[in-house]
């Protein structure tokens, strides 16, 4: 029993003391890429190549759904940037492509072991007859704060959305968005985040008025993350975009990530 209990006094100081000297801060080699999202850097290292294949259910009020195929692809230059494309198939009710394409850019400003800051511009590239090419484009000021090895927080990472075109009548829309979350790590290899869209302000347009959002009416996220190795993730992600109305809506996405 004796020799039980000292084992595993052993392994739990052999644990801790990896998880101190854990690097947090970059640049990564692609053979010490972190399996903790917590412990990530905020874009990927240089020229390593992430893909991302996921399975999407919507579920639009109480008997309306649809379903596809997400497809992303990001690459890091430099170990200071990186560049996204991502889009969707629809399989149900019919088999199409979205014809909308997503393409995005983050830039790593600032990289220590508590606090991490990477500004990103996201832009929909619309390929649909009769719709603007480009009508909106969302900025970002994504934020991490660790506060142990164990808890992080996040958010702003959808700052300032923004759009025109036809689609706003003609007219500039801006709205500032206040999303944040917590990130726990409660095993190793196993990531899980909770945020949630705490205010919205409303900075030029026609629309819904400035309100701040509280109790049942707070749009949440919540995600897990499972990484099998420094290569391949397993990722599930359930949306509620708007809990005054219940569970009426729902996304739910599950999928790879594989990384080169």
């Amino acid at each position: 029993m004796r020799i039980l209990l000292a084992l595993m006094l052993a392994a739990t100081a052999a644990a801790a003391q990896e998880s101190a000297v854990a690097q947090l801060t970059g640049p990564f080699s692609h053979s010490q890429y972190p399996m903790e999202l917590g412990d990530r850097p905020l874009v990927l290292p240089n020229l390593m190549l992430e893909g991302t294949t996921q399975f999407e259910y919507v579920k639009i009020g109480p008997s309306s759904t649809t379903s596809g195929i997400g497809l992303r692809a990001a690459l890091g230059i430099g170990d200071v940037a990186q560049i996204d494309l991502n889009s969707s198939i629809f399989v149900d009710p019919e088999s199409k492509w979205s014809k909308v394409l997503f393409a995005r850019a983050g830039f790593l400003a600032y990289d220590s072991r508590q606090l991490d800051i990477a500004p990103s511009l996201l832009v929909p590239l619309d390929f649909n007859s009769n719709a603007d090419l480009l009508s909106g484009a969302m900025v970002g000021a994504e934020t991490r704060f660790r506060i142990d090895n164990l808890i992080y927080v996040y958010g702003l990472r959808d700052l300032l959305l923004l759009g025109w075109g036809t689609a706003y009548n003609d007219e500039l829309s801006a709205e500032i968005n206040g999303t944040v979350g917590v990130g726990i790590e409660p095993m190793h290899h196993v990531s899980l985040e909770l945020d949630a869209t705490l205010f919205r302000i409303k900075v030029a347009g026609k629309g819904d008025a400035s309100r701040l959002i509280f109790s049942d009416e707070i749009p949440v996220a919540a995600k897990a993350l499972f990484a099998i190795n420094r290569q391949f993730d397993i990722v599930a992600q359930l949306i509620a975009p708007d809990l005054k109305n219940g569970f009426d809506s729902l996304t739910f996405v599950g999928g790879l990530n594989a990384r080169l």
